[in-house]
């Protein structure tokens, strides 16, 4: 231990200066309790109240939450998706009955949406209102981890659930994403529950909320994988001594008891996997996509009967090892796991098929679509849309890991290195021109550098928790990355371990700060010190300063009053390490960004919900159609034709939606496909809506009972062509070009676009005896 003290202060003396010294070496941590996050410091009275009447805080922020989801609920434009969501969740509620479909995820969103749908009516506002209010549960849940998080770390998380951008957007949207991140929390909350008491009781809470993540959405199955992979590793000599006979099942800690679990509970719904190898099986285990008659991700012919083999043989292992772990305990935790989901997947026992469709065609469905790659998106999708939303926590987070990095071992930075070394090799390789042989050396530094990415959180100095919320947060971002399809959705799930090291990285900081024996003018000059350096940053970078003398005059003000404020920054931090006044630097800046995370939020949410200047409003109904449903409703009063109105729409390019959503109660609406003037239109119809593909051999064909009556615009998108296709070197000419980083902080800030929304309409067309009022 002497011998690497003596040389991580020769090197951290070599790198950075003496400061990075004090950081790493445990010893000094009683003089520096700004870094030591726990060494224990006299708490001031805004501390103690925390400590002392936390969960009304939480109830306020849990109020504010919601009041934020909840209002104007129903004025934004139902989104494609959502339609398809409320549509069939209609079914069900009416007694139409609607079946496990893989495209449309778990069957728990239509049950939950259905029961809304009865308790309140079918409408806008109640499609959304189950997500709403699941992610206004989500804000109360960190008050439930404050012995993990900490008290003042617990509110911080809280916080940024009730303001994040991706999380407040997402909890007003009909989609499973917000669902499945309430599990999230809620298997957190378990599993770390169940390691400080050891109480079965927190296992039964796993195995529930483990099955109905699985009757959610398919993404459970990475997010079981990843907290396997996490507790196996850390746990790794227990497993190797029991592989080696040396201890049995029922030894292991309670640490790899989650691993135990969560294993032997997904195991058997996991065994479509083996569909990735049926190829050189010569069976169909998992139908690709387009198969004429065959569902995707359904096994065929002998490969159906290997599939419900190989299910029954792995349920069978699964309750044989379960019963030597836990014996009559594993049989509750089996049963608490999988009654609710085949409950779920039957339709409560009404459609018996829906349990197999739901343990192989979840998994399989989605394996034979990974190659489709739908959304077509650059592995790059991800880091553009954090860092345009979530840049707090982003920076946060990334901070937690530096510091947290610098005062762990050599053996973490050495790995560091390695990852940041193998980063560096494929970015030089992908910006160069190289024959395919270089393909396979590609590969290879992806793996090493993941892996060496994910092992990097098992050498870091610092909880078992925070450790476990790293590994959470590269793992799921790395896992995202690689999988085939990106969607803007999908950020709800890469964000959640975010927040929490961020709120942690926070709580942590804000105790330091309101404890720390410096004065408070100092803390507060230190803090706003920041303003005036990104000020002198923002009139330098972004600003005309002009030619000339006016040049000079300006260029002369912006230094001045720089310098100014760094010799007050001196004046006010003697004393103090380098490292101090640092961080207290990055607090004030990270201030700063606060308003704009906030600003980014609202105008996400509720500025531009359905207006796609937005990267995260993907391929969004135009309000438009919104706007001429209304309309619609008007016209079927006037005539007194009420929900018999009679109506034709276009279906080319899907554009049967989300129609089938809004004109749900009207009894007379035909949906055909017109292209190529295939389409038929009787006298009777009032209304017929056609695709503007279709427009031209439509109007070669068009009765004349029907008169134009305007163009809406269907859907519209972003203007992808803005990021698609970039590396490095792109980012490089961006960001040396003056004018170029004004157009990027424009969108930043202000979303101004230099390209135009994607769009696709429709033509509307009235029959001749409607009113002219609507004519």
């Amino acid at each position: 231990m002497k011998v690497e003290g003596n040389f991580r202060s020769s090197f951290g003396s070599w790198i950075g200066g003496r400061w990075i010294v004090d950081s790493v070496k445990n010893r000094q941590q009683a003089k520096k309790p700004y870094l030591n996050y726990d060494v224990k410091v006299k708490s001031n009275v805004f501390v103690t109240f925390f400590k002392r009447n936390p969960i009304w805080i939480y109830l306020i922020l849990v109020a504010v939450g919601l009041f934020l989801r909840l209002i104007g609920l129903d004025e934004r434009a139902v989104h494609h998706d959502e339609s398809l969501h409320g549509f069939f969740a209609y079914q069900l509620f009416t007694g139409e009955g609607y079946h496990h479909n893989p495209l449309m995820h778990g069957m728990s969103l239509f049950h939950l949406v259905a029961a809304f749908f009865f308790l309140f009516g079918d409408n806008e506002y109640t499609l959304r209102l189950p997500f709403a209010v699941a992610g206004s549960i989500l804000i109360l849940i960190p008050f439930f981890l404050r012995d993990r998080l900490g008290h003042i770390s617990s509110l911080f998380v809280s916080l940024f659930l009730m303001i994040s951008p991706t999380m407040l957007y997402f909890s007003r949207f009909a989609r499973n994403d917000i669902l499945i991140a309430l599990t999230t929390f809620l298997l957190i909350l378990g599993i770390w529950k169940y390691i400080g008491s050891g109480k079965n009781s927190w296992l039964y809470f796993i195995a529930f909320f483990c099955g109905i993540g699985f009757t959610v959405k398919e993404n459970q199955y990475i997010i079981a994988f990843l907290i396997v992979m996490y507790f196996i590793v850390s746990n790794w000599r227990q497993f190797y001594d029991w592989l080696l006979s040396r201890i049995s099942l029922s030894d292991f800690n309670r640490s790899a008891d989650v691993a135990v679990l969560i294993t032997l509970l997904t195991i058997p719904l996991s065994i479509a996997f083996v569909s990735l190898f049926q190829g050189p099986l010569g069976l169909t285990l998992a139908a690709r996509d387009g198969l004429p008659g065959i569902a995707t991700g359904a096994p065929v012919g002998t490969g159906t009967y290997v599939a419900i083999a190989l299910f029954i043989v792995f349920l069978s292992l699964s309750v044989v090892f379960g019963w030597f772990w836990k014996k009559k305990e594993f049989i509750k935790m089996f049963l608490i796991f999988f009654v609710p989901f085949i409950l779920i997947y039957t339709n409560f026992g009404t459609h018996p098929v829906g349990a197999a469709s739901g343990v192989w065609q979840s998994l399989g469905y989605w394996l034979a679509q990974h190659d489709v790659s739908r959304g077509s998106q650059p592995w790059y999708y991800y880091l553009i849309l954090t860092s345009i939303y979530e840049f707090v926590p982003l920076l946060l987070s990334l901070f937690f890991l530096a510091i947290t990095i610098v005062r762990s071992t050599i053996k973490t930075w050495l790995i560091g290195i390695f990852s940041l070394t193998m980063f560096t090799l494929m970015t030089v390789i992908s910006v160069t021109s190289l024959s395919d042989g270089f393909v396979v050396i590609m590969s290879i530094l992806k793996v090493l550098a993941y892996l060496s990415l994910m092992f990097l959180t098992f050498s870091l100095r610092t909880s078992a928790f925070n450790k476990f919320l790293f590994f959470l947060g590269i793992a799921t971002f790395l896992a995202y990355t690689i999988a085939g399809e990106k969607m803007p959705w999908l950020e709800v799930h890469i964000i959640v371990p975010l927040i929490l090291l961020a709120g942690t990285f926070s709580g942590k900081v804000a105790n330091r700060f309101l404890t720390d024996t410096i004065t408070t003018k100092s803390k507060f000059y230190l803090l706003l010190s920041v303003l005036v350096f990104c000020w002198g940053f923002w009139m330098l970078t972004f600003r005309d300063l002009g030619g000339g003398i006016e040049l000079f005059f300006k260029l002369w003000f912006v230094l001045t009053i720089s310098g100014l404020v760094v010799l007050g920054v001196w004046y006010f931090s003697r004393g103090l390490s380098f490292l101090r006044v640092l961080l207290y630097l990055a607090i004030g800046f990270l201030f700063l960004l606060s308003p704009l995370y906030i600003r980014s939020s609202f105008q996400l949410t509720f500025s531009h919900g359905d207006i796609p200047k937005e990267p995260m409003v993907y391929t969004q109904t135009s309000p438009q159609v919104h706007a001429f449903i209304d309309e619609l409703h008007n016209i079927s009063q006037t005539t007194n034709l009420g929900y018999d109105l009679p109506i034709q729409i276009d279906t080319r390019d899907g554009f049967a939606w989300p129609w089938q959503w809004y004109l749900r109660h009207y009894t007379s609406v035909s949906y055909q496909d017109h292209s190529n003037g295939t389409g038929k239109i009787s006298d009777e119809r009032k209304i017929v809506i056609i695709n503007e593909r279709n427009r031209e051999s439509f109007l070669e064909n068009s009765p004349d009972h029907l008169k134009e009556n305007r163009k809406i615009i269907h859907r519209w998108w972003f203007p992808e062509e803005t990021y698609r296709n970039k590396n490095i070197v792109d980012l490089g000419i961006q960001l040396s070009d003056k004018s170029r980083v004004r157009t990027l902080m424009d969108f930043f800030i202000y979303r101004r676009l230099n390209n135009r929304l994607g769009t696709i309409s429709s033509f509307v067309y009235f029959h001749e005896d409607l009113p002219t009022t609507f004519n």
